[in-house]
């Protein structure tokens, strides 16, 4: 889970590649989320296990219109949004062994 604080942001998930494909080709975006302040993301399953997931460092994003919550967000195709200062605090459960469950 992640809350995000201060300024809007895009949440991409993007495909986790095979260590033969890294370098090789660029993995592709498979869902974008728009974060507005006070924010909570909470995902699982193969969104933890077979997505890469972040928010790239960047001043300025252009919301595309096939951003997954745009209603929810209160979000506009092609909205820019201008980055300022944003905090993420990251939750994750850990088993403490490898290979367990979190």
């Amino acid at each position: 889970a992640c809350v995000s604080l201060g300024s809007s942001a895009l949440f991409t998930f993007r495909q986790r590649l095979r260590s033969d494909e890294i370098g090789a080709e660029e993995p592709r975006v498979l869902e974008q989320l728009v974060l507005r302040p006070r924010s909570l993301v909470v995902f699982s399953h193969d969104a933890y296990h077979s997505a890469l997931h972040g928010v790239a460092p960047s001043a300025r994003e252009r919301v595309e219109p096939t951003v997954a919550n745009l209603a929810a967000a209160a979000a506009s195709p092609n909205e820019v949004i201008e980055r300022g200062v944003r905090v993420s605090i990251t939750m994750r459960r850990w088993s403490g062994q490898p290979g367990g469950p979190g």
